[in-house]
């Protein structure tokens, strides 16, 4: 992807990968050419003669008829008081009404606890809504938003990002400055929950010391060097830092300058203006940088049951609707409505952390053995489909380059091969290993079911009872930071599209702060900086290879599943964001893209 650029690509620079849905051509209109021709003949005028300067020839006079025919009677001119009535022109035919631009949904995309922006309901907020520095296009590349370029500093490790000059984003006449992206960053890292969107501040020069308290603010590598420079210093050179700052949650949602106001701030492509327990509705924010409104005029969600939504679908009522998974499965396998279901992109990685300093997973081989006899296929078919088995730690399709490497070997389910290893290893008879449960955070529905059927498959094919320990989600988060669980649950959202997301995020052994699996390797270390620092995409997919090459011969982590939604989606909604398996690009942590492209062509009849 572009995430290695060293400036901003042009604003209509190409996909070098693939062409995403063409646009049919609305309103159009067929130009009439309307010819009209013939002799002018104007009363009372004749040509103009040329006289020879020689006499003409004489010539014989013409006879005068004795008599002349009847002539018809001439056609009486008419009087003020008889009035003519025109002939009528023909006019052209009237332009067709152009297709209204509105694309209603069932359920919603915005999220409350994205951003708590307001204690104000409606100033809900998504990647739709507020924007970064920078943003992912169509195709996951990197293009500017309110940073119009970026460079590698020239003094230090870091990078220099150039802000847009007296752009107002909305809510204020306030600009929006380098200044309120350093203090939205900063007030990120002093956030007393432990969030894993701040681990992707934690490579910045002294946030790991700013967070334990060690330093003050004015130490840490976020600096606004004027109102429309933002310099950034790292602890390292990372090329994919620009990537890093394509996540919406490192994004503006309440400058300084307009704190004190009582209304909702947005600075993104479209701002909110209906809200209530029924619907939420978008409509194009006018004060966005960008001049080319959206091609839509509004995008509506609207509340229904799942029943009620699929019937409104198929009057034809709504443009996308999000299946459950049993309508999901169901729909798929009918022939007359499978071409309606999409497949949404994998944006999540469900997975075990074992802790590798903790008996019996201080030995890799144990680690191995318990990915291998896990059966991914089940734990898809008890979900209904709402899961893709997972092979790696960074699903196929979301950085192609990476696809035909980074093979998920001990993600292959193998109970015969799992016991010949584990008759090697140092604790072989799984009756005597030390006793261990699965720490898990609340989770709800279908991630319940896949915990706990873990829990199953463990017991079936290893005889290893482990008991699931449910804690509070926020609890859960600060306890996995200080490792506290010996065996713990996984749920790692990808906050930008490329795989540094999760290898450069997730497992870094140099960081001593954020949210991080507990384990570490030398090799894996220089692997990742190594990548890092690589401006080519092809040489970083071999970097990252080989960091999920190491993790899964160490089983640092053991990934279970990838979640996926399905929609059903008309076919007059046209130029929807499709990744390169042609899988719908939605969710908050890549960036919601349905108002970029999407068009609604004419409905059928």
């Amino acid at each position: 992807m572009g995430s290695s650029s060293r400036s901003a690509p042009g604003a209509n620079q190409k996909s070098m990968r693939y062409r995403l849905t063409s646009r049919r051509a609305l309103l159009r209109r067929i130009p009439m050419l309307i010819a009209t021709g013939g002799l002018l003949q104007v009363s009372g005028c004749s040509p103009i003669s040329f006289q020879p300067s020689t006499p003409p020839p004489e010539v014989e006079p013409v006879a005068t008829p004795a008599s002349i025919p009847d002539q018809p009677e001439p056609t009486p001119i008419p009087t003020p008081d008889e009035p003519v009535e025109p002939t009528p022109t023909p006019t052209a035919a009237a332009p067709p009404e152009p297709v209204q631009q509105v694309l209603r949904l069932a359920g919603t995309f915005l999220d409350p606890d994205f951003v708590e922006a307001s204690e104000l309901p409606e100033c809900l907020s998504n990647a739709m809504t507020h924007a970064g520095l920078v943003r992912l296009s169509d195709t996951l590349e990197i293009e500017p938003d309110w940073a119009i370029s970026w460079e590698p500093l020239t003094d230090r490790e870091g990078w220099r990002f150039r802000i847009r000059v007296n752009e107002t984003g909305s809510g204020s006449d306030y600009p929006l400055t380098a200044n309120d992206f350093a203090a939205a960053w900063l007030e990120l890292l002093e956030s007393a929950a432990d969030d894993p969107a701040r681990s992707l501040l934690m490579d910045i020069e002294n946030a790991a010391e700013f967070v334990r308290g060690e330093v003050p603010a004015s130490d840490v590598g976020i600096v606004a060097i004027d109102d429309w420079t933002l310099d950034v210093a790292l602890t390292h050179q990372r090329e994919t830092f620009p990537a890093v700052a394509s996540s919406p949650r490192l994004g503006v949602f309440r400058p300084k300058s307009v704190e004190e106001t009582d209304g909702c701030y947005w600075n993104g492509r479209f701002r909110v203006s209906i809200f209530d327990d029924t619907l939420a509705t978008l409509i194009p924010n006018e004060a966005y940088w960008e001049t080319d409104a959206p091609r839509l005029d509004r995008i509506e969600f609207s509340a229904y049951s799942p029943g009620l939504a699929l019937t409104e679908f198929g009057h034809g009522e709504l443009e996308m609707v999000r299946l459950s998974g049993s309508d999901g499965t169901r729909l798929r396998e009918d022939a007359s409505q499978e071409p309606f279901v999409t497949m949404t992109m994998p944006q999540r990685v469900i997975g075990l952390v074992p802790d590798p300093d903790v008996p019996p997973f201080d030995d890799p081989a144990v680690r191995r053995i318990v990915s291998q006899v896990i059966d991914r296929r089940r734990l898809e078919l008890i979900v209904e489909g709402r899961v893709l088995p997972a092979a790696r730690m960074f699903p196929a399709g979301m950085f192609p380059l990476l696809d035909d490497a980074a093979a998920g070997i001990v993600a292959r389910f193998n109970v015969d091969d799992a016991y010949e290893e584990l008759a090697e290893s140092l604790y072989p008879d799984p009756a005597e290993w030390p006793a261990f449960g699965l720490d898990i955070p609340a989770v709800e529905g279908y991630l319940d079911r896949i915990a706990r059927d873990v829990a199953i498959q463990l017991r079936e094919n290893l005889g290893v009872q482990v008991p699931i320990r449910v804690h509070d989600p926020e609890e859960f988060r600060e306890q996995f930071a200080q490792r506290e669980y010996p065996f713990a649950w996984l749920d790692w959202t990808y906050p930008y599209a490329d795989p540094a997301s999760v290898y450069a995020e997730l497992i870094p052994a140099w960081r001593t702060e954020g949210f991080r699996v507990p384990w570490g390797h030398a090799e894996y270390d220089e692997l990742l900086l190594a990548a890092d620092a690589m401006d080519s995409p092809e040489s970083r997919a071999n970097a990252w290879a080989g960091c999920e090459g190491l993790l899964q011969e160490h089983g640092a982590v053991i990934p279970l599943v990838h979640p996926v939604d399905f929609y059903m989606v008309q076919p007059w909604v046209e130029g929807l964001p499709l990744d390169g398996r042609d899988r719908l690009i939605t969710g908050e942590s890549i960036g919601l893209n349905l108002g970029r492209g999407v068009t609604i062509a004419e409905r059928p009849d």
